[in-house]
């Protein structure tokens, strides 16, 4: 009785192409669905939320004791140091809502 055997080079092939088609699957599923999420945390005296890893990010902290939200832009590219582009100070609860500019970091008036 003669067994027969597949050859290693065939099913080998196709197992490691299958297998190579599977993580680039469960990684492009796993780039998508991270896309587009915000984090958001706290501590007792300042609020942040960090979004987005492209050139549109943003890192806002909410100070509640001043009612402002400070904004800096871009947060995740170019320099390590940022500076902060516009701040919201809020009143009342419905009221207008304005932003204004940063100060120039050091700058004294």
């Amino acid at each position: 009785m003669e067994e027969k055997t597949q050859g290693k080079g065939s099913g080998g092939t196709a197992t490691w192409l299958r297998n190579g088609m599977l993580m680039a699957m469960a990684f492009a599923i796993g780039w998508w669905a991270h896309t587009g999420r915000t984090v958001h945390a706290q501590s007792s005296d300042v609020l942040f939320q960090f979004e987005s890893l492209d050139p549109n990010s943003a890192l806002s902290l909410y100070y509640p004791d001043q009612k402002t939200i400070y904004v800096y832009q871009p947060a995740a590219v170019g320099n390590s140091k940022l500076n902060c582009a516009f701040y919201f100070k809020l009143g009342e609860p419905g009221g207008r809502v304005e932003r204004q500019p940063c100060k120039a970091p050091g700058f004294q008036p």
